[in-house]
């Protein structure tokens, strides 16, 4: 029974039926069959490892040429920069040029307001010049009244001459008279002698009359002359005053224009304050769009500490790997004092299960850095479409510089023609008005002279005048006394004398009548000299208007141009955003960058990592392939010397078999138990420890298969990256090359875009230089105007002083006019009061004279003169009876006479008022008794002048001796 038992035991433990040594079972042809498998799977790792290689290597390739494009791209960014920085100062000096813009527009609306305050000043001048206008207008008028009242005073005179005829045919009454008288007296023939002299005498006066009537003519006509000239004068008067009028029309449209270009400057001033909140809108999308970048820095930044995190908490798995690697040690050392073999086999696979971990987390990471290359070339892609973009409207923004740069000259150019002609315009103004200063400095000294000239003209004409007067009424008194005939040759010889100075007076009087009549033309020939003065004074300030207007069309230019300047500025406000724009561009392609170097940095690393594995784990596979060799070759060694041991054993069982069976049965029963027994006990032994590898073994199994399982999954993926890479390499490659054309396509556009910036650079700077020099041109065209302006007002005051001297020239005129007259009438009114005096004095005399030397005279006779004379109104010295007494009234009487013209004389050289109040209060019982002789002779009109007593006195007398 036992050996029965000891046989099934055997032949379970693998024993064969002769009892030899166990040989290998199934389950160890199934591990060396699992170690062949690992061999190849170990190749296909190799050969994996040796494409990853290649592709790390591709990927490094890669990775310079990025690197080379961060390089370039890095140099575009400091030339971007440079170019942001230019672009930022020349912002600067545009925002100064806006500044002294804005300056010059303050200045320019100062000068609109000096302008406007000077336009009232001048409205104000203009409506005392209107007034003034007015003023002399009335003068005028007033002129030509008194013109008229001399012309009807002249007709009032030939009215006389008319009634001196009808006095003449009133002779005849007095012819009756002197009949009768005649008859009463015997020297008739005395008196007709005297009364024939007397008529040669009245002849010679009534000539003198038509030569006074002539002369009266004359004057009418030159008065009629100066009317007419007045009237002319007038007529440029209203066409002065319509040109005013038309001149505030002017102001009133410019006043209006003025409005305009105020609802203009509004208007403008509304778009600044639109495009200042324009710029406040973009100056808040900027600082939102810097919040925004801020965000994303912090997006980034906890981008960055949660891939530190994750770095973390991948070197924290790397550490808990190496802990249970050591863990995974200490088993397979454990393990390794049973069966070395299993330990080495298990250390292998699990060292291969985290190699192809490895490999796939790599292999995933790869992907996604390729996903995230191919997402950053469609970004760069878009970045380069952006920066083409951008190139172009940088391009047309160029053009446009240049074209408004063109238009910029084109002004410049026009407005030095314009400075020029206004140079030349001063220049003519300047020489023009010291012309017309000239001129009326002459003028003056000629209103002078003549002023002069009248008053001494005025002064003889009167002393000639009074000489006249005198010298006739000595005549007259020389003619009346008979008593003085002795001394009447010698008188008559003096008369004679006295006429022929009278005769050279009148011809001096003549010449002097001549003088004045050129005194008058030169005055004429003044008034017309004035009249140009005044039109060319009136060129002068049209010439000024035109100035004005020029001055007008420059401001106009000027906010031409500041408008010109202010889309300038706005159109480098939409650069300098567009700038900003491409500042952000930058700054995420920037961003991208420093990602992508970050990714490089990270792919670069890990390679490295992976070169690092790769190469330990290749090392430590190769370490575990000596290993396994050595565990080979000593199994092999085992195996040998178990076979030897087996056929030692065989050899001695079959001896010992040989032996026991021929010697004793018993001891080999004993022996045979004993070694029963061990083997029994090995068996136990064994198949403890069977069961313990067999256990083992099922682990290494499952791990095995699990391990089969990843390679079967990563030989698929490995074949589908296989496949997929190359395909992507394709697409990468093309990509690449159209990356590469586009990138030198781009860099050629930004070459030529740059050698455009360096030229308009040139260009802007140029302009800036030629910007400052019109500027300057402009400065000192502000202060050559204001310079002319300070002429202009000048000229203006210099102007009113010269028309306030003329207005005082013309009142002096008038005032010498008026005084003239005042003195000739004052004096003719004396000259014919005195006539009248002497009139009456003279018919007192002659009456008296008649009755004393007359034989026949009567009581009778004595009475009816003085009834005649009561009648006529006539004033005599006669008393009835009394002779004696009317020689020695005679003789009062003359005395009188000399005293009065003596007192007269002298009353006329101090002043003419006086003598006409005296000689109204002496000589009003005269005139009322000429008035009723007047009013009782035939019904005939009462004399309304002084000129008309004179004349009726003088016809009065011719009539009487007649």
């Amino acid at each position: 029974m036992e050996a029965e038992m000891i046989k099934e035991a055997l032949l379970e433990t693998g024993w064969k039926s002769s009892f030899a040594f166990p040989t290998a079972s199934r389950e160890n042809m199934k591990l060396i069959e699992l170690l062949a498998e690992a061999r190849a799977k170990i190749k296909e790792i190799n050969d994996g490892l040796k494409m990853y290689t290649e592709k790390n290597s591709k990927l490094e390739d890669h990775l310079a040429l990025i690197l080379n494009e961060r390089k370039l791209t890095e140099q575009l960014k400091l030339e971007v920069d440079k170019e942001i920085d230019e672009l930022e100062h020349f912002i600067k000096l545009a925002e100064q040029e806006n500044r002294r813009t804005v300056n010059d527009h303050k200045r320019l609306v100062d000068q609109k307001k000096k302008m406007t305050s000077r336009l009232e000043s001048l409205e104000n001048e203009i409506f005392l010049k209107s007034n003034e206008l007015q003023n002399i207008k009335s003068e005028l008028d007033c002129d030509q009244k008194l013109a008229e009242q001399f012309i009807a005073d002249c007709e009032t005179e030939h009215a006389l001459m008319k009634r001196l005829e009808v006095l003449n045919k009133a002779e005849n009454f007095i012819i009756k008279v002197i009949n009768y008288l005649q008859r009463l007296t015997n020297e008739e023939s005395k008196l007709g002698e005297k009364r024939s002299e007397l008529v040669k005498k009245l002849d010679t006066m009534v000539s003198k009359n038509e030569v006074l009537q002539l002369q009266i003519d004359a004057i009418a006509e030159m008065s009629r002359e100066e009317n007419k000239g007045r009237q002319e004068m007038l007529r440029l008067w209203e066409k002065t005053i319509r040109q005013l009028s038309d001149r505030d029309e002017d102001f009133s449209k410019l006043g209006k224009n003025y409005d305009e270009l105020l609802s203009d400057i509004s208007e403008r001033l509304a778009r600044l304050r639109e495009l200042e909140k324009l710029l406040g809108s973009i100056g808040q999308d900027i600082k939102e769009s810097k919040i925004k970048a801020k965000e994303l820095n912090k997006e980034v930044s906890a981008l960055r500490s949660q891939s530190r995190e994750e770095k973390a908490d991948s070197a924290t798995t790397e550490n808990e790997l190496q802990a249970l690697k050591r863990h995974v040690t200490r088993i397979s050392e454990d393990l390794s004092q049973q069966c070395t073999s299993n330990s080495h086999l298990k250390k292998s696979n699990t060292k291969l299960s985290m190699n192809l971990l490895m490999t796939e987390n790599s292999v995933e990471t790869t992907k996604r850095k390729l996903e995230n290359l191919q997402t950053e070339n469609i970004s760069t892609e878009e970045t380069l479409r952006l920066v083409e973009q951008e190139l172009e409207a940088e391009i047309q923004c160029q053009d446009l510089i240049r074209k408004k740069i063109d238009t910029l000259k084109n002004k410049r150019y026009a407005l030095i023609e314009e400075r020029n002609k206004a140079e030349s315009d001063k220049k003519t103004i300047e020489i023009l008005i010291t012309g017309s200063r000239q001129k009326i400095q002459y003028v003056e000294q000629e209103i002078a002279n003549d002023e002069l000239e009248l008053t001494r003209m005025q002064k003889f004409i009167y002393n000639a005048m009074y000489k006249l007067n005198s010298l006739e009424s000595r005549i007259m008194r020389m003619e009346t006394n008979k008593t003085f005939d002795l001394e009447g040759i010698a008188l008559e010889k003096r008369v004679r004398y006295l006429q022929e100075q009278y005769d050279d007076q009148c011809q001096s009087s003549k010449s002097l009548t001549n003088m004045i009549d050129q005194f008058f033309n030169e005055k004429r020939l003044l008034y017309l000299q004035t009249d140009k003065l005044k039109e060319s004074i009136q060129k002068e300030s049209y010439q000024m208007d035109n100035v004005n207007v020029y001055i007008i069309t420059a401001s106009r230019s000027l906010d031409v141009a500041i408008h010109d300047r202010n889309e300038l500025l706005i159109f480098f406000n939409l650069c300098r955003y567009q700038l900003r724009r491409a500042e952000e561009q930058c700054r995420l392609l920037k961003e991208c960058t420093l990602s992508a170097e970050v990714r490089s940095k990270a792919i670069t690393a890990l390679t490295r990592e992976l070169e690092v594995e790769s190469s330990e784990r290749v090392f430590k596979i190769e370490a575990e392939v000596r290993i396994i060799k050595q565990d080979t070759s000593q199994i092999k060694v085992d195996l040998a010397r178990r076979q030897r041991r087996v056929e030692q054993l065989k050899s001695r069982y079959d001896i010992e078999v040989s032996k026991i069976s021929g010697d004793e049965d018993i001891s080999f029963e004993k022996a045979h138990i004993n070694l029963i027994v061990k083997s029994l006990m090995e068996h136990t032994e064994l198949q403890a420890k069977g069961d313990e590898l067999d256990q083992e073994v099922k682990k290494s199994e499952e791990e095995l298969k699990a391990l089969e399982n990843t390679l079967l999954v990563m030989t698929t993926l490995n074949e589908n990256a296989r496949i997929n890479g190359t395909t992507q390499d394709l697409e990468l490659v093309k990509s690449k090359q159209d990356l590469v054309e586009k990138f030198n396509i781009s860099s050629e556009k930004l070459k030529i875009a740059r050698e455009n910036r360096r030229i308009l650079r040139a260009a802007i700077l140029r302009f800036e230089v030629e910007i400052d020099s019109l500027e300057e041109d402009i400065s000192k065209m502000e202060k050559t105007i204001a310079s002319r302006e300070m002429d202009i007002a000048k000229l203006q005051k210099i102007n009113e002083e010269l028309g306030s001297k003329l207005q005082r020239a013309m009142k002096t005129q008038t005032l010498a006019k008026t005084k003239a007259l005042q003195i000739k009438s004052s004096l003719e009114w004396d000259i014919e009061i005195r006539l009248l005096k002497d009139f009456t004095e003279s018919v007192n005399n002659l009456l008296a004279f008649s009755f004393k030397s007359s034989p026949v005279v009567d009581e009778d006779i004595l009475i009816i003169a003085q009834e005649l004379f009561k009648k006529s109104g006539l004033k005599t010295s006669i008393l009835a009876n009394s002779v004696d007494n009317s020689r020695t009234s005679d003789s009062k009487l003359v005395r009188q006479s000399i005293d009065s013209r003596a007192s007269i004389a002298k009353v006329v050289d101090f002043n003419a008022s006086d003598v006409l109040r005296t000689t109204d209060e002496k000589n009003s019982p005269t005139r009322n008794s000429v008035r009723e002789y007047s009013r009782t002779r035939k019904n005939t009109s009462r004399p309304t002048s002084t000129a008309s007593s004179a004349t009726l006195s003088i016809c009065s007398i011719h009539d009487f001796f007649c």
